[in-house]
């Protein structure tokens, strides 16, 4: 995986939560790493809630943006990780799909007894 950068703001960030972090997000983005450039982790510690905040840097100066707050910080690892793996399956599905029309698009131009095949 690609760099990740853990900050803590009111906390101090222990060996195990950074551990944590990583297992997380290395399952979030098992699959769309090819697309990401750098992750950002923002911690945050207040009276009553726990905050993670994921930003996540992709090829293209695309940005994915995800804050959670609970009272667990544990627990707000995991929804935030949960959100951002599904945002960047959404992409990948995109990109996908875009590569599938338009390899469809070349055979449909390419073979004009295609497109007579299909409407008969």
């Amino acid at each position: 995986m690609n760099r990740i950068e853990i900050q803590g703001s009111n906390l101090v960030v222990t060996q195990s939560i950074q551990g944590y972090i990583n297992r997380k997000l290395q399952k979030a983005v098992k699959h769309s790493s090819e697309y990401i450039l750098s992750i950002k982790a923002n911690l945050t510690c207040e009276r009553d809630s726990q905050m993670i905040e994921l930003i996540i840097f992709l090829h293209g100066g695309k940005t994915l943006r995800n804050a959670t707050r609970t009272e667990d910080m544990y627990a707000s690892i995991d929804i935030a990780c949960g959100s951002i793996e599904r945002q960047l399956k959404k992409i990948k599905q995109r990109k996908l799909d875009v590569v599938r029309y338009r390899s469809i698009e070349e055979k449909l131009n390419e073979n004009p007894s295609f497109i007579s095949a299909i409407a008969v």
